[in-house]
């Protein structure tokens, strides 16, 4: 199950500014498997336990590791949740924020850019 918490079909969820350019970020979703939208019959799908679920995020580009790895996401409630993973699956890049429960109201902060609403 993937919940799109924003990005779906409206454009771009927001942009970032990154050392060598400019990220879009594509989608945002909140999904209890990896990869996101995997069917879980299927070995290469990994399901996480029942209450752990990741905020995943897709990016135009790929920021680099050093630099993704200092992205973390806040909820309405405060709670930190760092980057977790980082990759290309599909062709497309993404970074993922492990550990969210039933929190809402997330937003992105990485380097000096004002932090960004992912929904929900």
């Amino acid at each position: 199950m993937a919940a799109l918490l924003t990005g779906c079909g409206g454009g771009p969820v927001g942009t970032l500014n990154a050392p060598d350019g400019t990220v879009t970020i594509t989608r945002v979703a909140l999904t209890d498997r990896w990869p996101v939208d995997c069917d879980v019959s299927k070995p290469s799908c990994i399901k996480f336990n029942s209450n752990a679920l990741i905020v995943w995020v897709t990016l135009s580009e790929n920021m680099g590791l050093s630099s993704l790895m200092s992205a973390y996401v806040l909820d309405k409630d405060g709670q930190k949740y760092t980057a977790g993973g980082n990759g290309l699956e599909n062709g497309v890049f993404y970074i993922s924020f492990n550990q969210v429960d039933t929190s809402t109201g997330f937003s992105l902060y990485w380097l000096d850019n004002p932090p960004l609403s992912l929904g929900k």
